[in-house]
């Protein structure tokens, strides 16, 4: 009887083991910004932009640009309820790396973000812009 009782309960902790470790976030997440609406940010919280600069497909944000905007990119994205999978993509810049895209549009932190929830980047040289899904038109 110990035996089978020791078998459950080693079954059991395994099975949690397994659904604590399979449990994934998403490395794309909707925020609230209260009178504004759900932005994007990455898996941290931290607030994502767009640069409406930049072409369809493609970063015009190089050299001393991404010092202050660095890229967001994440090989195997996923996504919360609530937001397409399909409206992401990753394009190449023209300097090399891979970047994540919404909509056709490379996403980008600001520098100056140090905190979950900063959205210190908004509205910078009336170019840059937190994305919220609902009201973005690329």
């Amino acid at each position: 009887m110990r035996k089978i009782t020791r078998l459950i309960l080693l079954c059991l902790a395994l099975l949690l083991v397994c659904l604590w470790g399979c449990a994934t976030t998403a490395t794309v997440q909707l925020r609230d910004k209260e009178g504004s609406g759900k932005y994007l940010t990455d898996e941290r919280g931290m607030t994502l932009y767009h640069y409406k600069n930049d072409l369809d497909g493609q970063s015009t944000c190089i050299d001393n640009c991404i010092k202050r905007w660095p890229i967001f990119f994440r090989e195997n994205l996923t996504v919360p309820d609530g937001v397409n999978t399909n409206d992401f993509s990753t394009i190449t810049r023209i300097d090399g790396p891979k970047q994540t895209a919404y909509r056709g549009r490379p996403l980008y932190y600001w520098y100056d973000d140090k905190l979950p929830g900063n959205m210190k980047g908004e509205g910078i040289n009336k170019a840059w812009y937190v994305i919220y899904p609902d009201k973005f038109k690329p």
